[in-house]
């Protein structure tokens, strides 16, 4: 299995060069008698070297930690979003134990549920809980957040409560989601690609003789041989058309951030407006088409509270699109694996049929410090630890070893038998740390997939580049943009789902009321955002 190196290997190589170097330099010791003589000491190999640094770095960091007060014992908060896995409680059980020890505070950890997620989210930053640490993303509203206020700037902790973050974590990471030189979260790092997945029951496909789902076609082809051959079972969930213009015509940013305009990856700076064209009106006809067709339930909008990944592992369903990423797909092949061996599962990415690729946001996946927080300090003292002590970081993301996982003999991460709390089972992935994950033997399609989508994004015309990545624009018309996003949920959400009929005049209703909201006004507003942006990064 591949060996991980730590980020700080190349300045200790360059270090033990020029400490060599030096020593050449150096005066010889000199006897009694006269004659130069070499030091009797044994050289240190370059391995021990580098475990007397690590020793040497440990024991500064808790001589520094010593010297801050933790003589009052603190209960942190710590928010997840999701739903809590089983044996949760035991594993806080076991993380207290420890923090306890080293920093004086345990932590409570609570979780949002997947129903609801959003609203929940923000009635935890704005109802006045209880909360130290929380998850946070783009999807979460990270930079409409920001731009209210809700979280600390960690500049003012990091130095002094969360040193080992700024050895653990790459500077060109944390300099990523720096806004205005203000550090509004902790990032997790790994080498990841995004654009999205679809993952099919392979089995099925052979079985039925159906074409692989690799474009539009096909996958209608697909998903109508699902519904012809296997009665009970439905082919998919509505939130499948949702996908449908992300295939086809991908943006480097959130249409619906950007007030329903298409920023193109070979042409981000120059948007054009989606909602109303007629190539909207294409990919909503054929949302129409699929839903009449009878591949998802008609209950559409209430499907989308529920877990399409779940229903899949289940059987209940046979294709997956929206919300996937190769991360969860080889998760859910092993999950799969296990209980289902008879199944086959396939996986394509979206960039297969897009031609779009790009690696991931270091927003992604981070952690904040509400404004509201009781203990800032304890908390950063508390992230830290979490996301660079080993044994800390593997039981929030992989449970108690040998409870709920081993390590075989080859290093890789193993699930005990009938284990509820799975790999990342805490949905803790903003304490994701390179340097500390355990590898899963499915970790090497994984890594294959990762090598597959940056070949494709080399090929663009901003190669390996994700290009929305440092953008932190927030409009001052907040009221309208609210307003908007409302009328998306009302008027918009229906038509994708294929539930309306007359999909041109449910289309040209949504238009007619997001101009009584300003839309003009709040696209203007966009656009200089975003161009001023794209010109500063030298993005065409």
């Amino acid at each position: 299995m591949r060996k991980k190196k730590k980020w700080a290997a190349l300045g200790l190589a360059t270090a033990m060069l020029m400490g060599s170097i030096l020593g050449g330099c150096g005066k010889q010791e000199t006897s009694e008698s006269g004659v130069s003589e070499q030091s009797s000491e044994k050289p240190q190999t370059e391995a021990e070297q580098s475990v007397k640094q690590e020793e040497q770095e440990k024991e500064d960091q808790e001589e520094e930690n010593s010297a801050i007060d933790t003589s009052q014992k603190v209960e942190l908060v710590c928010y997840f979003v999701g739903d809590e896995p089983e044996g949760m409680s035991k594993v806080e059980e076991k993380i207290n134990e420890i923090l306890l020890e080293k920093i004086n505070a345990t932590i409570s950890f609570n979780f949002t549920s997947w129903t609801d997620t959003n609203n929940k989210y923000m009635m935890i930053l704005n109802g006045g809980e209880d909360c130290d640490i929380i998850y946070t993303a783009p999807w979460l509203n990270f930079m409409q957040l920001v731009d209210k206020n809700a979280f600390l700037d960690l500049n003012e902790y990091i130095d002094v409560y969360g040193p080992g973050l700024k050895q653990a974590i790459p500077a060109e990471a944390l300099a990523q989601v720096e806004i205005e030189g203000h550090l509004y979260c902790i990032p997790a790092v790994g080498t990841q690609y995004e654009g999205g997945n679809l993952v099919y029951r392979e089995d099925l496909r052979k079985k039925y003789e159906l074409p692989v789902p690799d474009s539009i076609e096909n996958i209608e082809a697909y998903l109508q041989g699902i519904k012809d051959n296997e009665p009970d079972m439905m082919p998919t969930m509505a939130v499948t058309a949702f996908s449908i213009p992300d295939i086809k015509r991908p943006s480097a940013y959130s249409v619906d951030d950007a007030y329903g305009m298409i920023c193109p990856f070979d042409n981000p700076s120059e948007p054009w407006v989606y909602y109303g064209s007629e190539e909207q009106l294409e990919d909503l006809k054929l949302a129409k088409k699929w839903a009449d067709a009878g591949y998802w339930s008609r209950s559409g909008i209430a499907d989308l509270s529920a877990s399409a990944l779940d229903a899949f592992e289940s059987g209940a369903i046979a294709f997956v699109s929206h919300g996937m990423n190769p991360a969860k797909y080889v998760g859910s092949k092993a999950k799969i694996k296990e209980e289902h061996p008879d199944w086959e599962v396939g996986n394509i990415v979206y960039g297969d049929i897009s031609g779009v690729a790009y690696p991931q946001n270091f927003f992604s996946d981070a952690t904040a410090i509400p404004q509201n927080s009781r203990y800032p300090e304890r908390a950063m003292m508390a992230i830290e630890q979490l996301y660079t002590d080993p044994e800390l970081n593997h039981l929030l993301l992989y449970g108690i070893e040998g409870e709920h996982y081993t390590v075989d003999a080859e290093g890789y991460y193993t699930p005990m038998e009938n284990t509820q709390f799975s790999h990342e089972a805490s949905n803790a992935w903003n304490f994701r740390n390179a340097d500390l994950l355990l590898e899963r033997e499915e970790n090497e399609e994984l890594n294959e997939i990762f090598s597959h989508m940056k070949e494709i994004s080399s090929k663009m015309k901003y190669p390996n580049t994700n290009i929305s990545a440092g953008y932190n624009g927030v409009i001052e018309n907040q009221n309208g943009s609210a307003a908007f996003k409302a009328l998306i949920d009302e008027y918009l959400t229906p038509v994708r789902l294929g539930m309306v009929d007359d999909v041109e005049g449910a289309v040209a209703k949504f238009v007619e009321e997001t101009e009584k909201v300003g839309i003009a006004d709040l696209r203007e507003e966009f656009l200089g955002l975003w161009k001023a942006y794209c010109e500063e990064k030298g993005y065409e």
